[in-house]
């Protein structure tokens, strides 16, 4: 029999991504693995991967995969989650095999923002507003779903002549007062219970910003730092968090009162782990990936370094092309900043295709010893790209 321990992914693009960790990493790549990886609404014309299934949330695909395996003589030690849409899947695979892993009642607390919500009720910490129903929620108030991710599905409400049809009617939806104040994701490691690691920073512009075609970055955050610290230590007293990487954001009031939104027992996507990457050292998908198979995660903590003033940016494509010259990225004399990397074209670029954030029109990322001279530099970038990007990420510093 072949012992693996089976990596979900809801993307090809993630299950790459996490082939790319795994080849990289001188213990993971000593694991007997498969990786699984989801397709929904996608093609796959060509993929290197042996197990694939149409949708992580149809039973019958997960029986489907079991009979796979089983073809195969492959014994699962355990499934781990890689992301958002695979924790459901990885939870009742464990449970469906009786072996150790996330649980199905843990992997729900960090999926369903009901649940989510509930887990708070009665503590010292805020949460925003609800309403049980479309009629009774006031203006202006946010429509979101409640097991999506990354704003997929969310409409903003400043007026209720916004309301579509499908917000009208669908049941499965949340409506939630709108804060419009600062957003903050907080990013960390547990282990046993124990908080190994973590690292708030604040967003430049947000998901919601991105898939409507504005920027998004996001900037390590050191101001207020015991605030924060006590902030994530009542955190973990409500949830059970289980060995793994989990991703939170919250706002923060104008008053200072820091209001939660919701949690995640995975990494966050780019471009928020290639900001903690740059800023602490610390590769938190490798992180991951460790403390799930219960592999030793010592040598990926011990060179954590004095967090830098990092920001990393994402900006869309979008239908627009555009000329300019970009000799700021590269030319350490026009920059306060230094530009750890970025993908930008010297000359001219195409601002055209979909958006997503791991195939944006411009990336980059940049440090500098104060958060003045990123306000400076981002200034002047969001300069270069208006009007066909409005959004002004220097006005977040």
């Amino acid at each position: 029999m072949n012992y693996k321990y089976i990596f979900i992914a809801s993307s090809l693009g993630n299950a790459r991504n996490i082939k790319s960790i795994i080849d990289k990493d001188e213990e993971l790549k000593k694991l007997a693995y498969e990786i699984v990886v989801e397709f929904f609404n996608t093609e796959l014309l060509d993929c290197e991967f042996n197990y694939l299934v149409l949708d992580l949330y149809c039973d019958e695909q997960l029986k489907y995969l079991k009979d796979k395996f089983s073809e195969d003589s492959v014994v699962p030690v355990e499934f781990i989650h890689t992301d958002e849409y695979s924790v459901l899947a990885a939870s009742k695979l464990n449970l469906d095999y009786e072996i150790s892993g996330i649980e199905y009642e843990i992997a729900m607390l960090f999926r369903d923002k009901n649940i989510m919500y509930k887990a708070l009720i009665g503590s010292a910490l805020s949460v925003p507003k609800r309403w049980p129903s479309l009629k009774l929620a006031k203006v202006p108030f946010v429509v979101k779903p409640v097991n999506e991710a990354a704003s997929i599905g969310v409409q903003i409400i400043l007026d209720r002549k916004d309301l579509s049809y499908e917000v009208s009617y669908d049941n499965s939806l949340i409506y939630e007062e709108y804060i419009d104040s600062d957003m903050f994701h907080i990013d960390g490691a547990v282990q046993s219970g124990e908080l190994l690691f973590s690292s708030i920073s604040k967003y430049l512009g947000t998901c919601f910003d991105f898939f409507s075609g504005q920027p998004i970055g996001t900037v390590f955050w050191d101001r207020d730092e015991v605030i924060w610290g006590t902030y994530v230590a009542k955190i973990m007293d409500l949830f059970p968090f289980p060995d793994g990487v989990f991703h939170m954001e919250v706002f923060q009031r104008d008053c200072g009162e820091i209001v939660f939104l919701e949690i995640a027992c995975r990494p966050a996507g780019a471009p928020l782990n290639v900001q903690i990457k740059h800023t602490h050292g610390v590769d938190i998908n490798a992180l991951h990936l460790r403390l799930r198979a219960g592999i030793s995660i010592d040598n990926l903590l011990v060179n954590i370094r004095q967090p830098l003033k990092c920001a990393v940016v994402y900006y869309p494509k979008q239908t627009v092309t555009t000329t300019g010259n970009m000799e700021m990225f590269y030319d350490t004399q026009l920059l306060k900043s230094q530009l750890v990397e970025g993908s930008i074209s010297l000359d001219s670029f195409t601002l055209a295709g979909t958006i997503s954030n791991s195939n944006p029109a411009v990336k980059f990322s940049l440090k500098a010893s104060s958060y003045q001279a990123l306000k400076s530099d981002l200034g002047d970038i969001c300069d270069f790209f208006y009007p066909y990007y409005k959004l002004r990420l220097e006005e977040y510093i």
